[in-house]
């Protein structure tokens, strides 16, 4: 489960920092000269930004059942980054936009199909894993099950007699049998 939550957190950690990567050193409102520092000083600070992309992104989870979360993670940025007002401005060539994204389908598939075929790797991994261990679990289970049910305990004094008797039905001298009997009595409170 916390493999789980940290394979989750790390992405999520890495499109917030994509999201806020202006604001961090080395961006351009990192360092602002002296007119924009004194208007961002006199903003109330908040995370209105991360919080309206996760509630669209949470939005698109439960209206989006079957998307994938590549999907939704596109359309959350197509709503941050405005690409669809970007596209119907008319100072924008569409058609270098457009070919520039048919040429670089191939290659942003195959990195999609990799990365699918890794976490497909990695679910079946896990699968064999857990399969293993209820395997190894059930025959420690099995094991234990077979000791306890070889352990015959002796309960009454019936059987207790009948166990004395086969003894001496053996024919042994006087010496191996008592021995015998002791070994027996030994092997009962042992077993308890």
């Amino acid at each position: 489960m916390l493999r789980k939550v940290k394979a989750a957190a790390f992405p999520m950690k890495e499109k917030l920092k994509a999201y806020k990567c202006d604001q961090l050193p080395g961006g351009k409102y990192w360092n602002p000269d002296e007119k924009t520092a004194e208007i961002l000083a006199s903003l109330r600070p908040n995370n209105d930004i991360c919080e309206s992309l996760l509630g669209l992104n949470d939005w698109l989870t439960t209206a989006l059942t079957n998307a994938s979360q590549l999907t939704k993670s596109n359309l959350v940025e197509m709503k941050r980054n405005h690409t669809i007002q970007w596209l119907e401005n008319p100072t924008v060539n569409r058609d270098k936009v457009i070919n520039l994204a048919v040429e670089k389908k191939k290659s942003v598939e195959q990195q999609y199909h990799l990365m699918q075929h890794k976490q497909q790797e990695e679910r079946i991994s896990a699968r064999a894993t857990l399969l293993e261990k209820a395997t190894e679990k059930a025959e420690r289970r099995n094991a234990e099950v077979e000791k306890l049910s070889s352990i015959q305990l002796i309960d009454t004094e019936e059987q207790l007699e009948l166990e004395i008797q086969a003894i001496e039905e053996k024919q042994l001298n006087q010496k191996d049998c008592n021995a015998e009997k002791i070994l027996l009595i030994k092997d009962q409170i042992k077993k308890r």
